[in-house]
């Protein structure tokens, strides 16, 4: 089942407000929470889908009701807590008394895909339907696309680790991502206009349409 963070297509927020001036960072903290998530990462202290699955566990409220650094800061925080770097009395030290350090849900276990090949296996063109249902945990998957059939426009420049295994902290396998287009319509059907959607899929949430469909018959 999706999590909070998986928002893509939902309504119900609201207008999309214009910003001027908009800027990658407003304050100084944030360069600096960058700098500390991208350290972590180099140092192999976790990878980027183990923060991201921090992230995505923070409570529904807060997760919702804070701006995006700001989930950043607990997701950081909380990669370095579950990655043996620091405890969390440590860092409740040097916090003021009412600030807190969110909760979140538990970890829970990955979840590997089919075995993934070392060739490229879909080319340009194939027609192919994202799997669902997906396991529960960190998936790098749009609810939004589960189950809709797309067409590769290219496979990825590079393997890169597996999201259900590497945001629960296991040894990840590598495999290829594929940037997959999806008619607008057939994601949803009260789409005002044509056009199209791309979204960048781990092979492991990809299979060929034709294949499924005779599995059907």
């Amino acid at each position: 089942m999706p999590d909070v963070h998986d928002l893509g297509g939902a309504s119900g927020f609201g207008a999309i407000p214009g910003i001027e001036g908009d800027f990658e960072y407003d304050e100084r903290w944030e360069w600096t929470l960058m700098a500390v998530l991208r350290l972590g990462v180099k140092k192999g202290w976790y990878r980027t889908d183990a923060y991201r699955h921090a992230v995505e566990r923070l409570p529904n409220e807060f997760y919702l009701h804070n701006a995006y650094f700001d989930r950043m800061l607990s997701g950081v925080t909380r990669a370095h807590i579950e990655a043996g770097i620091v405890t969390e009395d440590e860092i409740k030290a040097h916090l003021e008394d009412h600030v807190t350090i969110p909760a979140v849900k538990a970890m829970g276990p990955g979840h590997s895909g089919p075995a993934p090949t070392q060739t490229v296996r879909l080319q340009p063109g194939d027609s192919v339907r994202v799997r669902s249902p997906l396991p529960d945990g960190h998936v790098r998957a749009p609810a939004y696309v589960r189950g809709h059939i797309g067409t590769i426009l290219h496979c990825g420049r590079h393997a890169l680790a597996f999201p259900g295994e590497a945001g629960h902290r296991m040894d990840a396998t590598s495999e290829f991502t594929y940037r997959v287009e999806f008619d607008r319509r057939s994601l949803w059907s009260d789409a005002l206009d044509d056009g199209a959607v791309v979204v960048d899929l781990s092979e492991s949430y990809l299979e060929l349409a034709e294949l499924q469909t005779q599995r059907r018959v």
